[in-house]
């Protein structure tokens, strides 16, 4: 079953259709910014992540956590980063984030800390905004650990992150380092935090929400730094592959004899009527799936707003579909 702020189920439901054709000409990945995808990814991981930390049998001491990092501005020497830095740097984007996660799971993985991952990338509207400068940050939820016997950034033995700033540090400090040739300072690229509970859950994923909201496709933003020339993420989220797999079976599909728009009329109808109950809706995310080639929705996907109505929402679908 899938997933959302309060656990969820993604289906899919569709109609005969005839095979849709396949423009060749399609632009570049990423360059249209987040997917439908890719948002599903964002939520659906992060909450895959924080309930497999959190679950019955999970270790006391594993919890999920907020890293951001972001491209430093100077080298080590003070000299800032110039803009055919930067530009080099997006270039390479794909190999970086790629090479980074690979360190990033080798640390988990000698720590004891299970592989598990998912990011998002942030383009930051309002530096382009004043700045007209891309510097994207890389917003990322991961499994850590809890070491009581470590001591903490300040020496005093009270506990602290098995994987600390200074190991994020170090990685993200050495790859960049390598692609430039010059000794990068990250000392303020990194950013660690704690996710408190469903409430700091929430507001996480919030906040990749609204990272989502402004860099997904269609956004004027990514077409403003597109055009400027700049080198734009083949993808502009990810996660490891258990979470990518959890995610993807999350979703059901099945078909109905009724058209998309009578489908969802009807879905839309059972959602009112127990918000009207429930004080919650039954049914959110309603989204047509249009494909090239076919005038008309192939299917249409939605999900059942709270994890302990699956049955409920099932039970819809199934005499929607008699």
């Amino acid at each position: 079953m899938g997933l959302s702020d309060d656990p969820n189920s993604r289906i899919v439901t569709s109609t005969p259709s005839v095979s849709p054709s396949v423009k060749s000409n399609r632009a570049a990945r990423g360059t249209h910014g987040l997917t439908k995808l890719n948002k599903e990814l964002i939520e659906d991981g992060a909450i895959a992540l924080w309930k497999y930390a959190n679950g019955e049998g999970r270790s006391l001491s594993h919890q999920a956590v907020f890293l951001t990092l972001t491209i430093p501005t100077r080298f080590q020497d003070g000299q800032p980063l110039e803009q055919h830095h930067i530009n080099y740097l997006l270039t390479r984007w794909p190999d970086l984030t790629k090479r980074l996660f690979e360190e990033i799971a080798r640390l988990q993985v000698r720590l004891g800390i299970p592989a598990r991952f998912l990011y998002v990338v942030e383009p930051q509207e309002e530096r382009w905004a004043k700045e007209g400068k891309f510097y994207p940050h890389l917003h990322i939820i991961l499994i850590n650990q809890w070491d009581r016997e470590k001591p903490s950034a300040k020496g005093f033995k009270m506990g602290a992150y098995s994987i600390s700033p200074r190991d994020t540090d170090r990685i993200y400090g050495r790859l960049l380092t390598n692609l430039l040739g010059r000794a990068v300072d990250v000392s303020a690229a990194g950013r660690l935090e704690a996710i408190k509970g469903i409430k700091g859950l929430s507001s996480y994923i919030s906040k990749l929400g609204r990272v989502a909201s402004y860099c997904s496709k269609g956004s004027k933003l990514i077409l403003q730094i597109r055009n400027a020339g700049y080198e734009l993420p083949r993808s502009w989220a990810g996660a490891d592959e258990h979470t990518r797999r959890e995610v993807k079976g999350s979703t059901l599909t099945m078909t109905a004899t009724l058209t998309i728009p009578e489908m969802r009329a009807r879905l839309q109808e059972f959602s009112d009527d127990h918000q009207k109950q429930e004080g919650y809706p039954l049914f959110v995310g309603f989204w047509e799936v249009e494909v090239d080639g076919v005038d008309y929705p192939v299917a249409l996907r939605y999900r059942i707003y709270r994890w302990d109505d699956i049955p409920l929402g099932m039970a819809v679908f199934e005499y929607l579909s008699e």
